[in-house]
Parts: C-alpha cells; structure tokens; sequence
C-alpha cells in the first residue's frame, strides 16, 4: 500500500521544524511506525512530495494520523506565535544609508507585511471564536444523553443498506457529481451570519482521501481512536446519491437524476412580479421557501455544529440527518470552514470546479 503526501504551504528555509523525541501514539510503537512519522514529519515541514510503502499490518493508517497531525498541529501553534511576534514588533532595521527614499520603501514594505500578519491573526481568532462556541457545547453534554445518542444510531445503523446500493450505483456509474457540483444552492432562509465566509478561507487543512467510501470510514475510525480524537476537527464528504436523505429523491435510478432532481428542489419557485399602485415592483417575499424539506438553514446548521463537535463518519451523519430531517450533504459542506482535516473521495478532490465550490484552498493532501 502506498501513501502520497503533498504539502503546500510558504516554505521558509530556516528555522524548520523538527520531529519531537517521541510522538503521541495509542502503544508504544515500533521502530518502523517511528521511522514512518519522523518522515513523513520532515516530508510535511519541508514542504516535498512523499511517497511511502511499508508492508501489511504496520499499522500504516494510524501511524500516518499521528505524524501528519502532530506536525499540523505544532506547525499551526508555531505559525500563530510568529504572527503574533511579527505584529507586535514595531522596529525596523535602519541601515546607515543617505538613500531616504530606500528606506521609506523599507518601512512601507514591512509595514505592510504586519497589516497582513494581523489580518491573518484575526481570521484565526474568529474561527478560534466559533470552534470555542461549538466545543462548549459538547461540554455541556451528559454522559447520559452520550450513551443514549450511541444507542439510537446503533438502531439507526440497522438500516443503512440502501446507503450500501447508493455507493454501489456510484461506483458503477463513476464520477457523476462534479460537474453538477458547482452549481450550488442555499434555503430560502436567512444565513446564519455567524458562519457566512465573506472572503476566501486561506486557512490550511489535511485532506485525506481515497477511493471507497468503507476505506474512508475505517479511516475516521483509526482518528477516533488515535490519542488526537478529542483534539482536532474533522469532517467526513460524499456525494449526493450517499449523504441524500430525502425518500423522494434517493431513490432515483441514477446519481446524475440524484444530482438534477437535489438542485430543481433547491431552486427557488418565481412568480410573476407583484406591482404597487404606481406600477413599480414589489419587494419580493422570501416565504417560499426551498422545495427539499431536508435542506432547511435551521436543521443544516444543528446538523453542521454536530459534524464539528465530535468526528463524525459518513454513516454517522447520515443516520442524524435522518434522525433530525436535516441535510447532511449540505452540513457537511457548510462544516468546511471549520474543520482541520477533511475526509473526502478522490472525484471530490481531483475535479477542479468541485474544489472551488467547496472553498478547498491551501491544501496538505494525503492519498
């Protein structure tokens, strides 16, 4: 089996970072798990493509979490300090030169280099914000409702079959979902405000990806029980014809009649233009409201909160989706900006409008 990793992020050529003495691991591990995180450690930092092999039952899928997760993790702590230390100094290095105008080209040049360090700093305070909100939350949670929750999906995972003949139809289909994919739709009610991205989100995330849907469900199980589960934020994406929870619609022969059928429901219902009495149009009513009764803002946006509050697998989604009448295609999605580490198919990945319309940006990328 082989891994890829490709990293892309600003390269320094000092000051790198280097692997730790010992790496967070469920056991004590073996020499060969040890080598694999040291490399690909250094493979992340120094910003390189790396291809790994290592022979069946080393336990390549776990040791790979650990390494890629410890090297995001103190990449990112290491990334907020130098932010913070580059705001907060307010010196320039005058050089014994006549050439005033050189140097007032200077002080501009790094003047804006602190601007923009602050505006990085900022968008990361808010999304630290929101996460903060949302991991309040799970605090609050009983141990009691926690083990009543496990045994309602329990029952609910009992009749996920139909979910099975959708990724088999997927399969044997191919890739149907991208060109669709960017022609996208929100309900008729109003955004949440607190999670509209008004800009590009440059954040930096590990996208892990493979080819069957069972492949990226042991995968999000190995986080769960890997020493990061409580401490990063993952979310899992599939296509409509597997994450689709209305009856009406999954049930269509095809993924592209899935695809059309989800966007016809999305679109708003136009009427003819109203007009006051001296003929000027009305202000248009939003009261009616979108034609899937699933992908409402209210249910989407509980149903997103809970994808980021604890790590949810494909099966776990779709299960409260069903349990709550809510979107888990849509949830999942609008999670993005919040999560580290995205779980998702190669067709999602390698297709170019799927990528934009997803907001995939700044991209650490793990076959």
């Amino acid at each position: 089996m082989y891994y890829a990793f490709i990293c892309r992020k600003s390269m320094a050529s000092d000051n790198l970072l280097q692997p730790p003495d010992k790496f967070k691991f469920p056991f004590p591990p073996y020499d060969i798990q040890e080598q694999f995180m040291t490399e690909l450690f250094q493979v992340l930092e120094g910003g390189k493509l790396g291809i790994f092999e290592s022979p069946t039952g080393t336990g390549k899928s776990l040791s790979l979490i650990c390494g890629a997760l410890t090297w995001f993790l103190e990449s990112e702590k290491q990334k907020r300090i130098k932010l913070e230390e580059l705001v907060n100094d307010k010196t320039v290095d005058d050089d014994d030169d006549d050439d005033w105008f050189a140097a007032a080209g200077k002080k501009q040049e790094y003047n804006q280099k602190r601007l923009e360090a602050k505006e990085e700093l900022e968008r990361i305070k808010v999304k630290d914000e929101k996460l903060a909100k949302i991991k309040a939350k799970r605090s609050q949670l009983k141990q009691t409702d926690i083990e009543q929750n496990k045994d309602e999906f329990n029952e609910l995972f009992k009749e996920v079959k139909w979910m099975q003949k959708a990724v088999q139809r997927e399969l044997s289909q191919g890739a149907g979902d991208e060109d669709i994919l960017v022609e996208e739709y929100f309900s008729d009610e109003e955004v949440d405000d607190d999670y509209e991205a008004d800009e590009e989100d440059t954040s930096r995330r590990i996208f892990f990806c493979s080819r069957t849907h069972s492949q990226l469900s042991q995968f999000v199980r190995e986080v769960k029980k890997s020493p990061f589960g409580s401490d990063v934020s993952l979310v899992s994406l599939a296509s409509r014809a597997v994450m689709c929870v209305n009856p009406s619609v999954k049930k269509l022969p095809s993924q592209a009649a899935i695809n059309e059928k989800c966007l016809e429901l999305g679109k708003k219902k136009s009427k003819p233009t109203a007009l006051d009495e001296d003929e000027n149009p009305t202000k248009k009513s939003k009261s009616g409201g979108c034609g899937c009764p699933y992908n409402k803002n209210t249910g989407t946006a509980v149903l997103r909160d809970q994808a980021i509050l604890a790590i949810h697998d494909i099966e776990d989604l779709v299960a409260a989706g069903r349990k709550t009448q809510s979107c888990p295609y849509y949830a999942s999605r609008s999670a993005v900006p919040l999560a580290q580490m995205v779980v998702l198919p190669y067709n999602t990945l390698l297709h170019a409008g799927t990528r934009k319309a997803i907001g995939l940006y700044s991209m650490l990328v793990l076959l």
